[in-house]
């Protein structure tokens, strides 16, 4: 077996330079794993320390064994029986990465960092057995798993992994190993290096819903605290990039970690609804049923089988469609448009059946009212788009806008997606105020994933996860999605993510999503937690980009908080507020390596303050970077679409105003391939660039762009760009 010499980046490179150091004694502000910035950490799991002070320039360790003190600086570790020191990879003023010792207890641990000035206050974190954490190709933890095919290279969507074939996979923190190996010292390679080092407790791998086989499980040789698992591919995958989960003891790796796979075509028949369908007829091409009829599953329907929405407009506006189709996790129902072809329900889509897909249709209403004389939330004039209580149902890439509100994911809907779909120009507009959002949820048992839609320009909130004393809200996934301006149409910016309960919410992962208010309006805002609510529990919010609005973000009453890698700006209002209540501790909450412009103003329970004065009262985000005004450059970012080769999102901060920027497609697009690209705010008018792809980078315009009108008489908004654009590039 052959080490991973590629993966070092991932223990030095990791590191985040730091300037000379202030002569005070160090202070340790969050302790979280290396791979994906969480708390979950085991013995042997590499870490970083964040804080200031930590040392008074930077240094590597020279090679293996790891030194137990570097550049004057040591890690202390007492788990309540003893205190170890951390074997260390790298120092620096604001960061320490390093291995938590495997002859660390389970317990709390008590962290402390020496150096030549000092010796920090004792920092609090939680060693579990295993704590599996997958290591990612963009290295924040969420996206395409680093995998290897066996002659070495890498996993792609150039290069995707096959059904059947063997893949290593790697990660950290599966805790103890046999033999034993000794902290900071390199695993054994099998010949003369020593003994390969399997893990105590073999883990389970699964791809998406489908087991997989694991033929090793161990450390990773000649490396320190890295772990590989050789896999089989399973087969039968239903997407291009199935989500990969490890399982150790009682512990999971982190959600939203995929590979590029070649989906197995199904076994499954081919059925077909068309306009001129009728109840009587054999759902074949040339005898299609009528809509209604399909979602109704006639009996020769069957887990696995795909139907075909042909061409053309589904009801009147009034007609509300019930699914009760009902497949399987691992074969489900495919209810599908048909390729090349615009398939449309006018109306509402009720979704009551399981384990089913919905993927690539537009659901909207064309009835011209979108004013209501009746004030309140249920003076809708219009229906609701689609309302999914069915468990296993997946929304993929449609297009919904237009109706009261875009997606009801209501309680019922367990381990239930909607990824990639465009939602837009819902709602209506009452005496008081717009109304109707985007998506709004709830959840108890399982998890919801709401993941890389592109939401904007409803009458009210983009997302909204609200609960009651009868709807819970808790265990939701909510990455990689673009919202922006919500509550536009209703006449003012409102929350683009709002998650509020008079009770508690926990289970919460806001992540790598992209978020913008238009910053001159100073208008709009998300809240994470509210103010009404009450003590909610557990909250992730990493890698997002928190952009505009009259306060970027508030975050509300969490016993335990993860902020990590975020951007956020806003011009005169607060960049970022933080409320506790009920004796919630910052010792429990973790940030790291966050960035934020504008104002300089943040909050801290209610009260208005400096940069410099909220650091100091709230203990936090000591290796924060502050930057007064506005963000300068371009940034570009594109997400490839995990179900549909050659499709992906594409967000762009154009803050030069630019009349055009370029992206890099080289992970999306293969050399030659046709393809075009939408504008998400005038998703159905022509393409705004199209062609062969030719390698590298494309440019789009940001000049002469348009937004598509709403249905019925409502005022138009403008166009985000230049200074803001989302984008749809499409393979053809």
């Amino acid at each position: 077996m052959r080490g991973p010499c590629f993966l070092l980046w991932v223990i030095a490179g990791a590191a985040m330079s730091g300037g000379p150091a202030i002569i005070a004694a160090p202070r340790v502000t969050a302790v979280v794993d290396l791979a994906s910035y969480s708390d979950r950490i085991a013995p042997g799991t590499l870490v970083s320390v964040f804080g200031a002070n930590l040392a008074d320039s930077s240094s590597v360790a020279p090679g293996y064994p790891l030194p137990a003190e570097l550049g004057g600086v040591s890690l202390e570790l007492n788990d309540g029986i003893r205190t170890l020191n951390a074997p260390l990879f790298f120092v620096a003023p604001d960061q320490i990465n390093a291995q938590v010792p495997y002859g660390i207890a389970v317990s709390t641990v008590q962290a402390r960092v020496r150096n030549t000035n000092g010796v920090s206050a004792a920092f609090p974190f939680t060693v579990q057995a295993q704590a599996p954490r997958v290591i990612t190709a963009n290295g924040d933890g969420a996206g395409y798993a680093i995998m290897l095919h066996a002659d070495y290279s890498w996993v792609s969507v150039y290069s995707p992994a096959q059904p059947g074939e063997m893949l290593t996979l790697y990660l950290i923190g599966l805790g103890a190993v046999t033999p034993p190996v000794g902290s900071g010292a390199p695993a054994g390679d099998g010949g003369a290096g020593g003994p390969l080092n399997l893990v105590s407790e073999p883990p389970s791998v699964v791809f998406d819903s489908t087991p997989a086989s694991v033929s090793y499980a161990g450390l990773s040789p000649n490396s320190v605290g890295l772990y590989q698992i050789n896999v089989t591919v399973p087969q039968g995958l239903l997407t291009s990039s199935p989500n990969i989960v490890v399982a150790a003891g009682a512990a999971q790796s982190q959600a939203n970690v995929s590979v590029a796979a070649n989906v197995t075509p199904s076994a499954g028949n081919q059925w077909y609804v068309a306009l001129n369908g009728s109840p009587g007829a054999s759902g074949t091409k040339s005898h299609p049923w009528d809509l209604a009829t399909a979602l109704g599953q006639p009996a020769v329907i069957r887990p696995g089988d795909t139907i075909w929405l042909r061409n053309g407009t589904y009801g009147d506006g009034t007609t509300t469609f019930v699914s009760t189709m009902t497949g399987t996790s691992r074969n489900p129902i495919v209810v599908r448009q048909y390729p090349g072809e615009r398939a449309t329900i006018n109306g509402s889509l009720t979704v009551n059946g399981a384990d089913t897909w919905y993927w690539g249709f537009e659901v909207t209403n064309l009835l011209p009212g979108r004013t209501s004389p009746t004030a309140g939330s249920f003076g809708g004039l219009r229906t609701w788009g689609v309302n999914a209580n069915g468990p296993g149902t997946r929304f993929i890439n449609m297009v919904v806008h237009d109706a009261d509100a875009g997606f009801g994911f209501w309680t019922p809907a367990r381990d239930a997606e909607i990824y990639g779909c465009l939602i837009y120009a819902n709602g209506w507009q009452g005496p008081d105020r717009g109304h109707g959002h985007g998506i709004y949820t709830q959840n108890q048992d399982g998890t919801k994933h709401i993941g890389d839609n592109i939401i904007f320009n409803q009458f009210d909130l983009g997302i909204q996860a609200y609960g009651s004393a009868a709807a819970s809200v808790q265990n939701i996934l909510v990455d990689g999605n673009i919202l922006f301006n919500n509550g536009s149409l209703g006449g003012q910016f409102v929350d683009n993510i709002l998650f509020g309960f008079a009770g508690s919410i926990s289970g919460i992962r806001i992540d790598g999503n992209y978020l913008y208010d238009t910053p001159s309006a100073s208008s709009g805002y998300s809240r994470v937690g509210w103010s009404f609510g009450g003590f909610n529990q557990d909250v992730s919010l990493t890698g997002n980009y928190w952009i505009g609005g009259y306060y970027a973000l508030d975050i509300w009453n969490w016993s335990t908080l993860t902020y990590s890698n975020n951007t956020a700006y806003a011009v005169s209002g607060t960049t970022l507020g933080l409320s506790a209540t009920n004796g919630q501790q910052m010792s429990k909450y973790t940030f790291a390596s966050n960035t934020y412009y504008g104002s300089g103003l943040f909050a801290y329970n209610g009260q208005v303050m400096k940069w410099a004065d909220w650091k100091a009262a709230t203990t936090l985000d000591a290796d924060a970077r502050m930057n007064l005004g506005r963000p300068q450059g371009t940034w570009v970012f594109a997400r490839p679409n995990k179900y549909e080769p050659g499709r992906a999102n594409i967000v762009v901060y154009n803050w030069g105003l630019s009349n055009s920027v370029s992206v890099d497609l080289s992970k999306v697009l293969q050399p030659g391939a046709s393809f075009e690209i939408r504008d998400a705010e005038r998703f159905y008018g022509p393409p705004i660039v199209t062609g062969a792809y030719g390698g590298g980078s494309v440019t789009i315009p940001m000049t002469n762009l348009t937004v598509a009108q709403p249905v019925g008489t409502v005022p138009g908004v403008p166009h985000t760009a230049p200074e803001f654009g989302a984008f749809v590039v499409i393979a053809k």
